[in-house]
């Protein structure tokens, strides 16, 4: 059990990706920042993937 979490139950990642999409393309689109606290290495690796995918999918590679 994370000790971040505790006994939380979590959205799958299905739902939880395109938001994510979403959250990057309004950060995008208004010049803003994106700060999210990370704590365990193989999280903090999974979600710069989905990062780097979300920016090749919605185009902001320009």
């Amino acid at each position: 059990m994370e000790s971040t979490s505790g006994d939380r139950s979590h959205r799958n990642r299905d739902q939880t990706v395109p938001e994510l999409g979403e959250i990057i393309v309004k950060a995008y689109k208004l010049n803003g920042n994106i700060i999210m606290p990370v704590f365990a290495v193989g999280r903090s690796q999974e979600i710069l993937y989905h990062l780097g995918l979300n920016y090749q999918k919605r185009g902001l590679d320009n």
